[in-house]
């Protein structure tokens, strides 16, 4: 099996977390205080506590779909059975945000495809689904060449603006919306630590590179998400939307050529988004292959790539992508949730699970407080999509109706399959 070093793994999270502030544009509508807020709140109460559990469980349980196995351990098969199928599922929809995120990119650079978004995406996901079945070494080498990409046209932006100067540009009105949604958008900002465990058994020596990745991608999604921050203190003032807000003020700021760049920089970060998160998500299905709580064909193969799995997941995120983001984002973080109340509870049963001697552990003190702060973002989060419906076939459904339809669908699966024996 081929695996990944520290350079490699740190752009694997960096893309799998951020790849760059697009998205954080979302916020700006609601107003610096808000948006402002709305990430130190989701920063210390959900990326804090995340990446800390991911640090103990990824280091001392490093196998493949990571959080499956820990669950596994912690509570039995039928638990880790339900928290698999209900973590992929939320996969479907993360995944589904980014082609959305790239046909918006392509167009706002390259206006004539306007009318093509759609299809753009699916040659996205076309490309990074063969990109991933190359294995984890290539798509980490992609990953690096992304990020690279991504990153070289803020400096220039943020660096252009000099400090009391107004970019000018035609301002868009947006409604402002809600608390919910600020939460959302700035807890989907921090999501994803998790990410780590689930191709921990494809990292070298995962015991001491998982942690300095976590902490190196902290640093760097710290750094993003100053951006919007200093274009807000140097008086941006620019319309805000989607995949284009970076290239109106790059545009304001130095003409065509730096607003291309942006553009493109855009573009890439949708592809690197998507590329990383179906290497991890791919991983889940696989992890309930090996325990038999899948059919067999969702198992890795002998380059640990999980074929199956990976054109699967492509699949729904071209079916999904014909929803909204903001329907696809607060699908995907409500069910995140429910799986990371699983995620915790096999934090507090360190004693029960099979751990690996050398790994980080969080003190005794602090690790019964550790799942609390994301957990009550979450309800908050709940309680915000009570109202809010997808509209399928013409039909208006709520949202919350729909998560209560999948996760049944998952408790059925628990019983058809958690009944079994396990393979290995």
């Amino acid at each position: 099996m081929k695996k990944v070093g520290l350079v490699r793994l740190v752009a694997i999270g960096f893309c799998a977390l951020c790849a760059g502030p697009f998205g954080l544009e979302e916020l700006m509508p609601f107003g610096a205080s808000w948006a402002i807020g709305g990430l130190i709140l989701a920063a210390l109460f959900w990326g804090i506590p995340t990446g800390l559990m991911a640090a103990e469980l990824a280091t001392n349980i490093p196998e493949t779909g990571g959080p499956v196995a820990w669950v596994l351990y912690a509570f039995g098969r039928r638990t880790a059975g339900f928290f698999g199928y209900i973590t992929t599922c939320a996969g479907m929809f993360d995944l589904a945000l980014y082609p959305i995120m790239f046909g918006v990119a392509a167009r706002a650079t390259f206006p004539e495809f306007e009318g093509y978004e759609w299809y753009l995406g699916v040659s996205m996901i076309v490309f990074s689904v063969i990109l991933n079945l190359l294995g984890i070494v290539r798509t980490g080498d992609g990953s690096i060449a992304f990020s690279a990409i991504i990153m070289a046209p803020f400096v220039l932006v943020v660096s252009g603006i000099e400090w009391g100067q107004t970019v000018p540009t035609e301002s868009v009105a947006r409604e402002a919306g809600s608390l919910w949604a600020v939460l959302t958008i700035a807890i989907w900002s921090f999501a994803g630590f998790e990410s780590f465990g689930a191709i921990a058994a494809e990292v070298e020596d995962p015991q001491k590179n998982i942690p300095k990745a976590i902490v190196w991608t902290a640093l760097s999604m710290l750094f993003i998400g100053s951006i919007p921050i200093i274009l807000w203190a140097r008086n941006f003032n620019g319309a805000w939307e989607s995949g284009a807000s970076w290239i109106i003020c790059a545009r304001a700021l130095n003409g065509e050529v730096l607003a291309k760049a942006v553009g493109i920089s855009g573009i890439v970060s949708a592809w690197a988004l998507f590329n990383a998160q179906l290497l991890t998500n791919t991983r889940i299905p696989a992890r309930l292959a090996i325990a038999n709580l899948l059919p067999q064909w969702f198992a890795p193969k002998e380059n640990s790539v999980p074929v199956v799995a990976t054109i699967f997941l492509g699949v729904t995120s071209i079916t999904l992508s014909r929803f909204g983001f903001v329907e696809n984002l607060s699908m995907g973080v409500a069910l995140l949730g429910i799986g990371l109340v699983l995620e915790f509870g096999a934090l507090w049963c360190r004693d029960l699970t099979k751990r690996k001697k050398g790994g980080y552990e969080i003190p005794r003190g602090i690790i019964y407080l550790v799942p609390f702060p994301p957990l009550i973002l979450l309800c908050g989060v709940l309680w915000g999509i009570l109202g809010e419906s997808i509209e399928i076939g013409g039909w208006q459904i709520n949202q919350l109706l729909i998560a209560g339809i999948i996760t049944i669908i998952c408790l059925f699966l628990t019983c058809l399959f958690g009944g079994k024996k396990e393979t290995t």
